[in-house]
């Protein structure tokens, strides 16, 4: 049986989540689409597809061999 009275927190966080959460989802959907107008391609290089610059000659200049990810223990 579901409870029939919110709890003082749920009255409380309810709006908050609910406000937090809408425009999260609105960004969510327009940032991949504002950056797909945005002057930045990926590199066509098979190993540099992770990257993103403004001129595709700045590929030639990537060291991806340098670019490696660390772990801190």
């Amino acid at each position: 049986m579901p409870p029939t009275k919110q709890t003082a927190i749920g009255v409380i966080f309810m709006p908050f989540f609910v406000i937090t959460t809408i425009p999260g989802f609105i960004i969510a959907f327009l940032i991949p689409i504002g950056l797909m107008f945005t002057p930045y391609h990926n590199c066509p290089q098979e190993k540099l597809g992770a990257f993103y610059v403004t001129d595709l000659k700045l590929c030639k200049n990537i060291d991806y061999k340098n670019w490696t990810l660390e772990r801190h223990e």
